[in-house]
């Protein structure tokens, strides 16, 4: 099994990622990561933070994709033709690849995002087009009406 691990304050630092509702470390079977483009929105999603946008994950026609089961990492092709088609993982001879039995994990990251698999740890950042140059500015205020009608 594959244990998740999430950034903390601390830059560099590492702690185990928990279910909330029985406190253990998030395990699966099967890791998938996919690689997407992430196009930058002009959707307001984070007012709170300086007005972030959100990002279009592209996820239709094909991408290149992990899949970590036994103890073992495996270069993939995602395929999605159809809006309405599952995700599948397959191997350079076309054929899907098989999960092993149990749960999977799928993380989705942008195309340029850097990522190393070294002594058995992959590591994933993020990295996307900056959300603020892109964003517009926070909406304002709704108006108060001036005047009600009445049927």
């Amino acid at each position: 099994r594959y244990a998740r691990w999430i950034d903390t304050a601390a830059i560099g630092e590492l702690a185990p990622h928990t279910d909330e509702v029985n406190d253990q470390q998030i395990t699966a079977a099967n890791v998938v990561v996919l690689y997407a483009n992430h196009q930058p929105t002009d959707i307001v999603e984070d007012l709170h933070s300086g007005g972030y946008c959100g990002y279009e994950i592209q996820l239709w026609n094909t991408g290149p994709a992990k899949l970590f089961r036994d103890g073992l990492a495996y270069d993939l092709t995602w395929v999605r033709t159809q809006r309405k088609d599952l995700i599948r993982l397959v191997g350079a001879d076309g054929i899907v690849f098989p999960f092993k039995p149990g749960n999977t994990w799928f993380e989705v990251i942008n195309l340029g995002s850097p990522n190393t698999l070294a002594n058995g740890v992959f590591t994933a950042r993020f990295k996307g087009l900056p959300q603020t140059l892109y964003c517009p500015l926070p909406p304002t205020a709704t108006p108060t009406p001036t005047a009600t009608v009445t049927p």
